[in-house]
Formats: C-alpha cells, structure tokens, sequence
C-alpha cells in the first residue's frame, strides 16, 4: 500500500468513526427524549411550578428586572422564558414542563463535549448516557422550573474552561465561558458559588502553570471582570437578601447529613426512599467510582476541574449556615461532572468495573422506577375533582398563608370567590404581592374565625407549611366537620378542611 492509499484508509476509518459515534450519539438524545416525555403531565403543578405560572404574567417584564430582582429569591431569566414558552405552548402541565425537558435533552450533547474535551469518544457516549438515565435530570427534565435550564449554560462554562486549561485562548472559548456564566447568573443566583469555585480553581491552575499560559491569567481576569459588570444588578440583589434572607425562611438550618442526602438525591433521586434503598445504593456507587478512578488515575486537568463541584459544596454549605440555603435541587448540575466521571470509569477496564456498572443500572433503575411509579407532588388537580362542587357552592373558600392562591385558581379558574387568609408577617413576592395582583380578597384569622363560628359554610385549604398555623386555628375554635388530606412520599403535603 501507498503511502497515499493509507492516508486516505485512515481518513477512511475516522470518518466511519465519527459517523458511529454521531449515531450513537443521536441514539443517546433519542432515550433522553422518550424518558423525559413518559408521565410528563401525571402530575399535578406543585407550588414552585404555579409561581412559575404566574410570576412574569400578572408582573410584567418590566417589574421582573427591576422591583422584582430584590424581592424575588430567583432571578428573572427563567420566568421570562416561561413566560415566552407559554405564549408559543400554552399554559397545561405539559406544555410548561417541557421547557425544562428541551433544555435537558439539548445538555446531553454537551455532556458529550465536555467528556470528549476531558477524556476520549467512548468515555464521553458513556457519560451522556449516563446523564440521560439519570433519575434526578428526568425529575427535574418534568418541572417547570429554572434546574434544568440551568444546566446548558453550566456547560457552557465547564467546557469552555477545559479549553481554557489546554491553552485554547481563542476569543470563541472566552465568548462561551462569558455568556455561559452571565446566563447562569440570571437563572439562579447560586451560580455565584458555581462562578467562584471556578474561578478559585481556574487561577489555582494558570498561577501554577508555566511557559504561555501564566499569560492566560490576564485573559481570564479580565473576562471574569466584564461578567462581574454584567451581574451587578442580581449581585446587589443577592446581597440585600442575604441581609434580609427574604422569602428564604423556609429552609431548614444546615447540618451535615444534608450533604449526604443531597448526594443520595442526585444518584437516585428523590422520588427514592432515603433510608432504604437510596442511601445504600448512592454511597455504593460514589465510593466504587472513586475506587475506580484512583486506579485509572485521570490526567490532571481532569483532576483540577472536579474541584468545581467540591468547591461548590463547601461554598454552599459554609453559605447556609449564616443563611440557610442548602437544598437538593440547587445541586442538579453536579450531575454533568457525575456523569463524567462514570463515563470515564466505566470506559476503563478495571477490577471494579463490572461492579460499577452493576451500581450504575441499580441506581438508574430504581431511581427511574420509583420517578414514574411512586412521584408525586401536591395533587391540586385531585384536590379540585374531589370538591370543586362543594367549593363552588361554599360561603367562604380561604387558602391559608403559605398556600397562596395559585392552585385553586389554576386548576379552578371558575371558582367563584376565593380568600387568602393573611397574617401581615410576611413580605414576599408570592405570598404577598401575588395574591393581591390575582385580586384575591385577604381573611384575618379573627375574620375567619368568627366567620366559622356563625356557621357559615367555610372551606380552608393549605400546604404542609401551614399545619401549626392550621392546627392552633382549630384549637381556638371549632373542629372541622370534616377534612380531606393527600399524601406526597407518606406525608400530609395538601389537605382541605370544611365547617
């Protein structure tokens, strides 16, 4: 064979490679698309996802990127594409979730990227795989909410920082890392620690550098600096809330066990039970990973990029315990280095590996099972077949302080009087400025009571944050005569009471 004859046999070969890889790879999208779509609708709207419903319609653009940035926890980036979404989808369960479930779909080809920029083509289908059959990004692929959006951006700046590390300072690297952090920014205002790990890791790497590189660091400054500009609006709000913990009351003191939760969460995810089989299966499987990954002993640009994701967990939890921020599902894009890092055990042949890959399909499929058989959320909708007649013909309807109007007036928008009982201790978008833009008329507890007490035919509904309120409410006054309670994941979460 001529020397020309094998050069055009090996083009021959990569190109036939890289047309099993893109068949792979679109095989890959496909299953992520069809577990996203499975039993997007069965579920009712919960809480969060009714905000997102009525958030930027009832406020307004202009609201959202001024008065709204400081009162509102959750920057406007996402409600204005809800909001987009819906004027093209409509506004049914379905139509609002599958923002989310394009957003993860289109992340799967850039988990992709990164495990090819990181590792090599079979490691990186491996971890798109991966993160396709992940229970935690199908969960939060079938909610209306900025998680899974989220993500893309989150890629955007991993990859763009591999690129980085390698010595690609092309203006289109920085381009991606730029519009990939300002965007992430507006979806959700802990991409900040997400932004500062980076960067804590990236100047680690440039200042231990040598040769060309050490010049990178003025590049990355100086980039770093233009998002600083760019986030100066959601950084004044974070910081004002911080001060206040405006609307974020709610969560629960830090403590330790939260990590493990939140890492069980992310393996299996939440629709699992925690104490069996949750906890076991996700400890199993990261402790088998980092077995295996110390015996493949990954190059160290690897290495230094999966400090992100530890960085971030530190930086959270040091956060949360001035104010209290650690919730799992701020944690979904760790899933993208997660599946990375599987990817790239799972294409080694190692001891373990067979075990690895045992852990792997356990976890993905008792996670997925349970999603699909076991989800729940607040059934608003089963709420509202079960009494919306009796709601139609009461005196009084009153939703209690943390329940808000939304539910009823989603899934009942013919409901003819509607009440929210008020306290005038909160100062919250949702729970304040909401119900008065929907036109909600507001109940004082005396209102309400006297109101029962005189007979009137009075239907009170609320959420498990309002079971103490309820409960003393009942105690001062008369018992219900009779109630209707729904379960999420064995505990009360939506419960109407009638007199």
């Amino acid at each position: 064979m001529s020397a020309s004859d094998a050069i055009a046999a090996r083009g021959s070969i990569r190109a036939e490679t890289r047309t099993n890889v893109l068949w792979l790879l679109s095989g890959i999208i496909g299953l992520a698309i069809v577990l996203r779509a499975i039993h997007m609708g069965a579920l009712s709207l919960w809480n969060d996802e009714l905000f997102s419903r009525y958030y930027a319609d009832l406020f307004g653009v202009k609201y959202l990127w001024t008065t709204g940035l400081a009162r509102e926890s959750s920057p406007p980036l996402y409600y204005m594409a809800i909001e987009g979404w819906m004027r093209l989808f409509g506004s049914s369960e379905v139509a609002m979730r599958s923002l989310s479930a394009v957003a993860s779909v289109l992340t799967v080809p850039l988990v992709y990227a990164i495990g090819k920029e990181l590792f090599d083509s079979k490691s990186a289908l491996l971890a798109a795989l991966v993160f396709a059959l992940s229970p935690m990004q199908v969960a939060y692929a079938q909610e209306a909410r900025t998680y899974a959006l989220l993500s893309l951006p989150v890629c955007a700046v991993l990859w763009s920082s591999a690129r980085f590390m390698r010595g690609d300072m092309r203006g289109r690297v920085l381009l991606a890392y730029g519009l990939g952090a300002v965007i992430a920014l507006y979806c959700h205002a802990t991409a900040a620690f997400f932004l500062a790990a980076c960067n804590l890791v990236m100047i680690a790497w440039l200042l231990t550098a040598h040769g060309e590189r050490r010049t990178a660091i003025p590049r990355w400054l100086g980039v770093n600096i233009i998002v600083a500009v760019l986030a100066i609006p959601e950084l004044q709000a974070m910081l004002a809330q911080g001060r206040t913990a405006t609307g974020l009351a709610w969560i629960a003191p830090f403590r330790p066990g939260a990590v493990i939760h939140m890492l069980t969460t992310l393996v299996t995810g939440h629709a699992t039970p925690y104490a069996f089989p949750g906890v076991e299966l996700a400890l199993a499987l990261l402790a088998c990973l980092g077995l295996c990954l110390l015996a493949i002993r990954p190059h160290r640009r690897a290495v230094a990029l999966s400090m992100i994701p530890v960085l971030f967990v530190v930086l959270m939890a040091g956060a949360s315990f001035v104010h209290p921020i650690f919730l799992d599902r701020v944690f979904l894009w760790l899933g993208i280095p997660l599946a990375i890092a599987l990817g790239a055990a799972l294409a080694v042949q190692t001891r373990l590996r067979p075990l690895l890959l045992t852990l792997a399909v356990l976890a993905s499929g008792v996670g997925l099972g349970y999603r699909y058989i076991a989800g729940c959320h607040e059934p608003w909708s089963a709420l509202v077949q079960r009494i919306g007649t009796d709601l139609a013909g009461a005196d009084h309807v009153v939703v209690a302080p943390l329940t808000g109007p939304p539910g009823l007036a989603y899934y009942d928008p013919e409901l003819p009087r509607l009440e929210m009982w008020s306290t005038g201790q909160t100062d919250t978008v949702e729970h304040d400025d909401m119900p008065r833009r929907m036109g909600v008329k507001l109940i004082t507890r005396d209102q309400l009571l006297r109101e029962i007490r005189s007979g009137q035919h009075v239907w009170l509904v609320m959420r498990k944050p309002d079971q103490a309120r309820v409960d003393q409410l009942i105690a001062d006054g008369v018992p219900p005569k009779s109630y209707i309670a729904f379960a999420c994941h064995g505990v009360m979460c939506l419960m109407a009471l009638t007199w």
